[in-house]
């Protein structure tokens, strides 16, 4: 992931702040980029699974998901990132 701020430049240290700001440090986000993560996988997730054969030019046709396999898929992943 990439973030940009506009905002000012943050001193890391307090006693180098010249005035009062209210800023959220670099450890602090972790939380927020994981739900950012989690909420991404959950919307690909959600697309795969929603999805149904579709017909498209000259003939072509795209089947839907077998979602049993497609459940085993995400299952044995999530398993081997749990273990590590």
């Amino acid at each position: 992931m990439v973030a940009f701020s506009t905002a000012n430049l943050v001193p890391h240290g307090t006693e180098a702040m010249v005035y009062r700001m209210e800023v959220l440090h670099d450890h602090r986000m972790d939380p927020l980029y994981q739900a950012a993560v989690e909420a991404t996988e959950e919307a690909i997730i959600n697309s795969l699974c929603a999805a149904d054969e579709m017909d498209g030019i000259d003939g072509r046709v795209v089947p839907g998901l077998p979602l049993d396999d497609v459940r085993r898929i995400v299952e044995r992943y999530r398993a081997a990132e749990l273990a590590g």
